[in-house]
């Protein structure tokens, strides 16, 4: 499979997996983030999309999909990737007053 096609094919399954994806140009970073209880994979576009493609299914094993359908060829990608421990993880606690707006 072409990476340009399997980094659509893994977009595709994290969407359906109910993942947001933010393609963005001023990231210093790709990787996926919890905002508001709703998930969300940020991707530089400017890194190629075959790096994307291995960004996508590094956190699609993260998340554990054992139990959802993945066409063969994606899952043989996904269990390809490496995990590694997260470098950092933030927490955000709002005040009780804190208004979004």
């Amino acid at each position: 499979m072409k990476p340009e096609e399997l980094y659509k094919e893994l977009c595709d399954l994290a969407i359906s997996l109910g993942v947001k994806i933010k393609r963005d140009k001023t990231a210093k970073t790709s990787g996926i983030c919890l905002v508001d209880e709703e998930t969300i994979l940020v991707l530089d576009t400017k890194i190629p999309k075959d790096k994307l493609a291995s960004v996508i299914a590094t956190e699609l094993k993260r998340a554990e999909i054992d139990n959802k359908f993945v066409k063969p060829v994606l899952r043989d990608f996904i269990d390809q990737q490496e995990v590694k421990e997260a470098e950092y993880v933030l927490t955000i606690e709002y005040p009780e007053d804190f208004t979004k707006e």
